[in-house]
């Protein structure tokens, strides 16, 4: 819906929720809809979106306050429906212009496109026989309780799921709906994984009393628990622990 005539909208605001001429933050749903008369409004259809099993739907909003100093991604909404729904997101003052940590999960959501931008993106999925650990540019950022260490590796800290940071809890295998932009992610494989060193190439050389030189073929067997994984993410850096 553009409004032709009414008030001129706010500095540096796009979309109006007040009645301010200009696109609104309403729209209408399917069936008759009395009083939009052409001389006063543009009405214009607009295809819903649907997102597909296995992806998310990154939004970004092109209007509402900005971002706090230091944030990245605008904090979570409860409901995406709340977020998607134009007058609430602008005419309670609860949305922040910018990239919506909120995804939409899979299904099919009407939105306002002078509004919200959508972008349909994989989902993450954690197979079996690995974990993810989880570094958050997002989220609020974690004070430790008074008595309550917070372990640290390599100077960094390790920090609650949820928060911003490294997460000191690794995803387990299944399916999650997160973020693919604000949630870096690294995989580890979990599975006992035995490396044998017996070529030429690989295998150790040692030298008898006598001076004779003879390789001695070596077995090393490599387990790296869930509960390990943030560790040694924050340890080797290179190459992936995946690797």
């Amino acid at each position: 819906v553009v409004r032709k005539f009414g008030t001129d909208l706010p500095a540096n605001r796009v979309v109006a929720s007040n009645g301010e001429k200009g696109p609104q933050a309403e729209i209408l749903g399917p069936g008759w809809h009395f009083g939009y008369w052409p001389w006063l409004f543009d009405l214009t259809p607009v295809e819903a979106i649907t997102i597909d099993q296995g992806q998310v739907g990154v939004v970004s909003a092109l209007d509402g306050k900005p971002l706090p100093n230091g944030e990245v991604y605008a904090e979570s909404w409860e409901s995406s429906d709340d977020m998607l729904d134009g007058r609430k997101f602008l005419g309670e003052g609860k949305g922040f212009r910018g990239p919506q940590l909120t995804v939409l999960t899979p299904g099919r959501y009407r939105f306002n496109p002078r509004l919200f931008t959508i972008v349909a993106k994989p989902s993450l999925v954690v197979h079996i026989g690995e974990v993810v650990v989880v570094k958050a540019n997002a989220g609020p950022h974690y004070v430790k309780p008074e008595g309550n260490g917070v372990e640290i590796i390599n100077g960094v800290p390790l920090v609650p799921k949820g928060y911003q940071g490294i997460w000191n809890e690794a995803l387990l295998p299944g399916a999650y709906n997160m973020h693919p932009d604000a949630y870096q992610v690294v995989t580890v494989q979990v599975t006992k994984r035995v490396y044998t060193y017996q070529d030429e190439k690989w295998a150790i050389k040692v030298r008898s009393k006598d001076g004779f030189t003879f390789p001695v073929d070596v077995r090393v067997s490599v387990e790296v628990s869930a509960a390990d994984a943030p560790k040694l993410c924050l340890l080797y850096t290179s190459p992936s622990p995946r690797d």
